[in-house]
C-alpha cells in the first residue's frame, strides 16, 4: 500500500521477475510468487483499500475497472498507460493509522526542467508546496544551498487554501513557493562531480533529496 501513497502503481512493476521494483520504489522486492501476489491484490481490493484502473494517454484521467486479468497486467509493456492500482480513501486512512505520517513535513516538488527546448540558458521554474510556511521557507533555502541555486530574493510565496496533497488526501491549507533556478549548477550532494549535470543525474539527485524528505515526514519525532 505504501508504494501507492502518492501515485498509482503499474502492475508491471510488481512482477517478481521485474528488476525495476527496487529502483522504482527504493525498497527490496516483496518476495511474493505470482499466485501469492495476485491473492494479496485481490484481498486488498475486496477490503476496499485499493482500486484498479488505468490513466488516459496523458496520465490525467483515472478510470476504474472492476476486474483485472492479472497474468496480462503483470507483464504489460512500457508502451501505453498500463493497468495500475491505487489507494481508496479508506485505504489512505488505514495507511495513516500505521504509518503515522507528519503532513507538516510533506513537501511536493514540481519542476519545469526545459522551459525552452534546446537551450540551457533559460531560467527554469520550480514549484514547491507544503502545509507549513515556515518549513517551506526552510526547505527552499536548504535546496538552494545544497542542491540547486535559487534566486532567493525573487521567491514568490502564496497561500492556496485547501490543498490536495495527494489524490486521496486533502489538507486544510497549503503554501506554495514559485522559485527561479539560477544557472545550471548542481552541487553539494555528490562530491567531485562535474557541475553541469545531465537530466538523468538531476533526477537521481532529486530522488536522494526526496528520500531525505520522506525520512523527515515519516520518522521525525515531535
Amino acid at each position: 500500500m505504501e508504494t501507492a501513497v502518492e501515485n498509482a502503481v503499474g502492475f508491471r512493476f510488481l512482477d517478481i521477475g521485474c528488476y525495476e521494483f527496487s529502483p522504482q520504489f527504493n525498497k527490496v522486492s516483496h518476495r511474493m510468487l505470482q499466485p501469492e501476489l495476485i491473492d494479496t491484490l485481490r484481498r486488498l481490493k475486496a477490503a476496499g483499500l485499493i482500486s484498479f484502473g488505468q490513466f488516459d494517454e496523458r496520465g490525467e484521467i483515472w478510470t476504474e475497472v472492476a476486474e483485472v486479468q492479472f497474468d496480462e497486467a503483470l507483464h504489460e509493456g512500457k508502451d501505453g498507460p498500463g493497468t495500475s492500482y491505487r489507494l481508496t480513501n479508506e485505504g489512505g486512512r488505514q495507511w495513516e493509522l500505521f504509518a503515522s505520517p507528519r503532513w507538516n513535513y510533506f513537501l511536493h516538488q514540481d519542476d519545469c526542467w526545459d522551459t525552452v527546448e534546446g537551450t540551457d540558458e533559460t531560467p527554469r521554474i520550480g514549484i514547491f508546496t507544503s502545509v507549513d510556511l515556515k518549513w517551506l521557507k526552510k526547505m527552499v533555502n536548504l535546496i538552494s544551498n545544497a542542491f540547486r541555486r535559487i534566486d532567493l530574493e525573487a521567491v514568490e510565496y502564496l497561500e492556496i487554501g485547501a490543498w490536495d496533497a495527494t489524490y486521496w488526501k486533502v489538507l486544510p491549507t497549503g503554501y506554495r513557493a514559485k522559485v527561479t533556478y539560477v544557472g545550471n549548477d548542481h552541487f553539494g550532494l555528490r562530491p567531485g562531480r562535474h557541475p553541469r549535470a545531465s537530466a538523468e543525474e538531476m533526477q537521481q539527485e532529486i530522488a536522494v533529496l526526496d528520500y531525505w524528505l520522506c525520512q523527515q515526514m515519516w520518522h521525525r519525532s515531535g
